[in-house]
C-alpha cells in the first residue's frame, strides 16, 4: 500500500473534476490518496461529485489545504468526512453563488429557468446556513446573504475544522516541535493541524 498525490491547483471545473475521477479509479484500492488543495472556487455542483466520491470511502483520502480555500473550495474542505489538515497561514473565503441573468423593468426575471433560480434561493439558503452552523460559522451568515466575500484567516480556519454538526469535537493540543505562545490567555499555534473522523485530534 502507497500512498498517491493528487494536486488540485487552480478552478474546480469539468476538467479538474474529471481528472480527480481518471486518477481515483486508476488508483489501486489499498492505495491512500492526499489531495493538495489550493484554490479560488469552481462550480458548486462539479464540487459536489467530488465531496460524494471522497466521502463514499473516508478511509482513502487525505485533504491539505494549504494558501487559499476559497467558495467551492471552501465547501470542499469543511464538507469531506475523511481526515485533513491545514497548513499555516491558508486563507479561506465564503459567499453565495453568483448568477448573471436578465431582468424585466418589475425586477422579474426575464427567463422562465432564471425565475426557478430564484425560486429556488430560500432552499439554497437553508442549505448554506445548515452547512455555515455546522462548522461553527452561522454568525457570518446574514453578511453572506447580503452577497459579501466573507474572508477566514488561519486561526479562524482552526477553530472551524474543530467542528461537527455544530459542536466542538476535540479538545487541542500541541504536538511535539510545534512552536506556542500564549497571549491575554489565547493560545497561538504555529503548526500543521490535522482533523480526523474521530473525536481524539491532535493539532
Amino acid at each position: 500500500m502507497s500512498n498517491k498525490i493528487f494536486i488540485l491547483d487552480g478552478v474546480i471545473d469539468q476538467e479538474t473534476v474529471q481528472k480527480f475521477i481518471d486518477f481515483e479509479s486508476s488508483t489501486p484500492a489499498d492505495d491512500t490518496i492526499k489531495i493538495y488543495l489550493s484554490s479560488d472556487g469552481g462550480r458548486m455542483g462539479l464540487t459536489n461529485i467530488m465531496i460524494d466520491i471522497i466521502n463514499a470511502n473516508p478511509s482513502r483520502f487525505h485533504v491539505c489545504a494549504m494558501e487559499y480555500i476559497y467558495s467551492a473550495a471552501f465547501l470542499l474542505f469543511f464538507s469531506v468526512k475523511c481526515e485533513r489538515s491545514l497548513k499555516p497561514a491558508t486563507v479561506g473565503a465564503y459567499h453565495m453563488s453568483m448568477t448573471k441573468m436578465q431582468v424585466m423593468d418589475r425586477g422579474i426575471p426575464y427567463f422562465d429557468n432564471d425565475r426557478a433560480t430564484v425560486a429556488s434561493y430560500p432552499y439554497v439558503k437553508t442549505e448554506i446556513l445548515k452547512f455555515l452552523n455546522n462548522i461553527g460559522a452561522g454568525n457570518y451568515a446574514p453578511d453572506i446573504f447580503k452577497g459579501k466575500d466573507v474572508y477566514f484567516q488561519y486561526p479562524e480556519l482552526l477553530t472551524f475544522m474543530s467542528y461537527k454538526n455544530g459542536k466542538p469535537q476535540f479538545e487541542r493540543r500541541a504536538s511535539p516541535g510545534n512552536v506556542q505562545s500564549r497571549k491575554n490567555n489565547k493560545l497561538v499555534l504555529s503548526a500543521e493541524i490535522t482533523s480526523t473522523p474521530a473525536t481524539d485530534t491532535t493539532v
